[in-house]
């Protein structure tokens, strides 16, 4: 037997600063909605999901942290991991492209623009911080002096 279609309707959805796609009220819960997101001239993200809803009180135990000017942890935003204000970016990704020694000029252009040469600055330096604090957990052998 044929699966049913559902009817389509076109709704205005609104990103949030949180970066939550907020759709009308009237968007029944479990509706089959295609989101597709324009970050940049020429740049489309396109997904497909069922409509969910929680409750603002989810959130309530939930707290943003911000570890700097650029860099937040914000658990309804990539479930918490570090990510650039504002944006996505998975701050262990921008990790990763210094650590191959790509110009940080190069990074930046590289995600269209949605992050500074001073955000990199600020995710190298509190990562230096961070293992200044904790080299002792990264230790695989200990040998006498």
């Amino acid at each position: 037997m044929p699966a049913t279609a559902q009817p389509i309707t076109a709704y205005q959805a609104v990103v949030g600063e949180d970066q939550i796609i907020k759709l009308p009220d009237d968007v029944p819960v479990g509706a089959l909605v295609m989101v597709t997101v324009v970050s940049s001239p020429g740049v489309q993200t396109v997904a497909e999901d069922k409509v969910i809803r929680e409750e603002p009180a989810a959130y309530s135990t939930a707290e943003r942290k911000i570890l700097g000017r650029y860099i937040v942890a914000d658990p309804r935003i990539c479930h918490g991991k570090l990510t650039f204000r504002g944006t996505r970016i998975f701050v262990e990704d921008i990790l990763e492209q210094v650590a191959e020694e790509l110009p940080w000029e190069r990074i930046v252009e590289s995600w269209g623009g949605s992050i500074s040469e001073e955000a990199i600055a600020e995710a190298v330096d509190l990562s230096r911080r961070a293992f200044l604090d904790h080299y002792q957990d990264y230790v695989i052998e200990s040998v006498p002096a």
